[in-house]
């Protein structure tokens, strides 16, 4: 499959938008601080089961983004430490904005 960045961008935009204007949203609490990661070279073939499974932390993504929010040293392969965070974001404000009867 294929995406467009660009479009993805808009999406991602959106959505952080809709969650911080509409919704008021400034911070979350990711709960655990740990998550379990599942190694690249085994994360997307459906025919296998895994079996190199690391335990990935939110606090050591979020420092390694430091420079990200810092607007320097930019690379693309930071784009696997958002999106941990982004998976996480979207789990705990669905549940929580659930149970208030919004989306």
């Amino acid at each position: 499959m294929e995406i467009d960045v660009e479009q993805l961008r808009t999406v991602i935009n959106r959505l952080v938008d809709h969650i911080v204007t509409v919704r008021g949203v400034r911070r979350v609490d990711l709960g655990s601080d740990f998550y379990w990661d599942i190694d690249q070279s085994e994360a997307y073939d459906p025919t296998q089961k895994p079996t190199e499974i690391d335990l990935g932390s939110f606090s050591d993504d979020w420092d390694f983004l430091k420079n990200v929010r810092e607007g320097k040293d930019l690379a693309a392969v930071q784009l696997a430490q958002v999106a941990p965070m982004l998976r996480r974001l979207g789990e705990q404000l669905g549940e929580s904005l659930a149970a208030k009867g919004q989306s």
